[in-house]
């Protein structure tokens, strides 16, 4: 809580001074993620309830009672959020006074690039709102899409220089905070796509395109988390998901393989179906012809389901939705 404190002083100390204001908000929370998203996610007894009553303001009425100072306005709203943050697990599908705070002023201000970055890591890490964060973050997307080009040039040089941000924070919240490979993908690689975008985005968007990037990059990514993180609990949590996205890479690289081989049979794509008997017929042929084992390298049953998908009699649990 002091360290929050001290982020709310050193806030309304630059909030006057954009550049840094971007680089010590963007400092602070980047180093406070890493640690608060492990502990917090897994230590049940670090969250408190949310308030039972939530003020939700009408952007409107705000900027009425702004009497012509909004600017002012806005910077005060900044202020109450710095510093009523608290770790606190919003319930879901509801948000706390945080989001609303911070939505009202995207809906007052949609080009203060800022926001988006602290919505970005507050809501996710400090309260795990991830349905929040993404909310705000595709309202900073909208405008880089579709407002930033005709803004004036000082505000598309000075305030969003780093475009590639926004899509980046908007990757992480569907990884991490809303299990979404597929949607934190196509954020990767929009992130990739800007100019100035860090060589790593550009790698990592290169994997993602290939047949089954989606499960490499997250096991790269698990492995990171996992040599990283220092309670034991989180280890071996982390190290579960792990190998039950190496189960579900095997699955999709067998269903993969088995629907090339379909492809090549005349039968199969004749008639666009098959019986259940022919299609174990076809399976039973693909397992032989390439050599896989009727049992998995966890020991599981491989077996083909009724409709015509390659399943496993191990258990798992989807990982970043992939299954």
């Amino acid at each position: 809580m002091v360290l929050v404190e001290e982020t709310g002083i050193m806030i309304l100390e630059h909030l006057r001074q954009p550049k840094i204001l971007s680089l010590g908000i963007f400092l602070f929370l980047l180093i406070s993620q890493a640690w608060l998203s492990q502990y917090l996610a897994f230590t049940d007894e670090a969250w408190i309830e949310p308030p039972a009553v939530v003020e939700k303001w009408d952007p409107r009425v705000y900027q009425l009672l702004s009497f012509g100072n909004l600017p002012v306005a806005i910077d005060w709203l900044m202020i109450q959020s710095i510093a009523d943050v608290v770790p606190n697990k919003v319930a879901s599908g509801a948000h706390s006074a945080l989001f609303y705070r911070l939505n009202l002023i995207t809906e007052l201000d949609p080009q203060y690039f800022d926001i988006y970055q602290i919505a970005g890591d507050l809501l996710t890490v400090y309260q795990n709102d991830g349905e929040g964060a993404k909310s705000i973050l595709l309202k900073g997307r909208e405008f880089l899409r579709d407002g930033l080009a005709s803004s004036e040039e000082g505000l598309r040089t000075e305030y969003w220089s780093r475009p590639w941000k926004i899509p980046l924070l908007l990757a992480y919240t569907y990884l991490f905070h809303l299990d979404d490979m597929e949607h934190a993908s196509e954020a990767f690689q929009e992130a990739a796509a800007y100019p100035g975008a860090p060589e790593y985005l550009i790698k990592l968007e290169h994997r993602l395109k290939h047949t089954g990037g989606l499960y490499e990059v997250g096991i790269r990514l698990l492995g990171f988390m996992i040599d990283g993180a220092r309670l034991e609990v989180v280890r071996e949590k982390l190290e579960r998901k792990r190998k039950d996205l190496f189960i579900a890479q095997y699955v999709y690289e067998l269903n993969q393989n088995f629907w090339n081989y379909l492809k090549l049979q005349p039968l199969y794509n004749a008639s666009g179906s098959v019986s259940r008997k022919q299609m174990e017929t076809y399976f039973k042929d693909f397992l032989r012809k390439n050599q896989t084992p009727r049992s998995d390298p966890w020991g599981g049953q491989i077996l083909i389901d009724e409709k015509g998908k390659i399943v496993t009699t191990t258990p798992y649990q989807p990982v970043f939705g992939l299954k």
